[in-house]
């Protein structure tokens, strides 16, 4: 399941938010991971620049990572034939419902995490860095999409 890039880490970035903005109870009812998050200070408390320079590339760049530990792109798409189905997140519905029929599971969507009152800022200059830190896994992003599922 592909997603754009800069909205993924701009999520994780929201989700890292959330740990220090929710208290112990509500939090690990919401996400049974929340503790092991909360331990993770060098993420916690952070400028979204801060954030993105505390991040290794497993992270960082994971789509691009999970396919070329050294992110070369060229590795990345050769090693993503080897998969046998690729979805993107924008298309999450029908992709869980192709992958129902593909796999005949009654895959059902369970508990969808929300953080919408979470408070965090981004500035012009921290989306700028973070797109040029993610320049390579942009590319392999859409490189992918332009041959999978290109945006009609």
């Amino acid at each position: 399941m592909f997603r754009d890039p800069y909205k993924r880490l701009v999520s994780l970035y929201k989700y890292y938010c959330w740990v220090t903005q929710v208290d112990d109870e509500t939090g690990y009812k919401l996400d049974s991971s929340f503790f092991v998050l909360k331990k993770q200070n060098h993420l916690l408390n952070k400028s979204f620049k801060d954030f993105i320079d505390n991040l290794n590339d497993k992270y960082l760049t994971n789509q691009l990572f999970i396919f070329s530990e050294s992110l070369n792109i060229k590795e990345a798409l050769i090693n993503l034939k080897k998969v046998d189905k690729i979805y993107f997140q924008d298309n999450f519905y029908d992709s869980i419902k192709d992958l129902r029929q593909s796999l005949q599971l009654s895959l059902q969507i369970k508990n969808e995490r929300n953080f919408k009152n979470v408070k965090f800022k981004i500035n012009n200059e921290e989306k700028e860095y973070a797109i040029y830190k993610l320049k390579n896994e942009i590319e392999f992003y859409n490189k992918v999409r332009n041959k999978y599922f290109p945006i009609k």
